[in-house]
């Protein structure tokens, strides 16, 4: 589940995430039965680039500086996927292995983590995400334009997006229905963009015109 507060001119994008899912996992990267954990992507202007996790209690767990400060997904691996627009209209897409593994207050290490960025993105103010888990897509609502971006989850440096779907207004977040192949897009008009087999067989990906709002 992932939702924005804005409370203290600040905002977060929480992760919530129950064991059936994964979080909690094990070095193995499968979940430990009985542990749900919280993710929060903090955006305020004193801890832009936290990543916080707590327990199901609301207890703080521990801090990483994972250095982007947008929507936040994890795989099926515990592997967080973070976007970024920290620097204005240079947006990145980040992943942290194993996020639930890694020693409090760590960051983002380019020998452990690698980050999707460059002029070949495309990517402009990338702000919610999703995972085609089974398929191996991260789907990217990208708010400095009006498109969404794809790009495989095993991506990573100045690599252009494998796919791109254009928009009526500009997206602020995305969920995806892997069972169902489809796409719900978030669009700042106040509708909401549906996609019907929008990831297929992977050859023409988006290429389906928007079914309904």
């Amino acid at each position: 589940m992932l939702k924005r507060t804005n409370k203290a001119a600040s905002w977060a994008a929480v992760l919530l995430i129950g064991g059936a899912l994964g979080v909690g996992a094990t070095q193995a990267g499968q979940p430990a039965a009985g542990t749900t954990s919280i993710y929060v992507s903090s955006n305020g202007p004193t801890n832009a680039g936290d990543v916080t996790r707590f327990d199901a209690g609301f207890e703080r767990q521990s801090r990483f500086d994972a250095g982007n400060n947008e929507g936040i997904e994890l795989d099926r691996l515990g592997n967080l996927f973070q976007a970024g627009d920290v620097i204005s209209g240079t947006g990145t897409l980040r992943v942290v292995s194993q996020i639930r593994n890694r020693a409090n207050d760590t960051a983002y290490s380019t020998d452990r983590d690698r980050e999707i960025g460059g002029d070949q993105t495309t990517l402009v103010l990338p702000k919610g995400i999703a995972i085609a888990q089974t398929k191996g897509y991260v789907i990217v609502a990208d708010n400095g334009v009006t498109a969404v971006k794809v790009f495989g989850t095993s991506a990573g440096g100045n690599v252009p997006p494998v796919a791109v779907t254009n928009l009526a207004a500009k997206p602020w977040d995305v969920a995806y229905d892997e069972p169902s192949d489809r796409l719900y897009v978030a669009l700042v008009n106040g509708t909401v963009a549906v996609f019907d087999e929008y990831i297929g067989d992977g050859s023409d990906i988006g290429a389906a015109p928007v079914a309904r709002t």
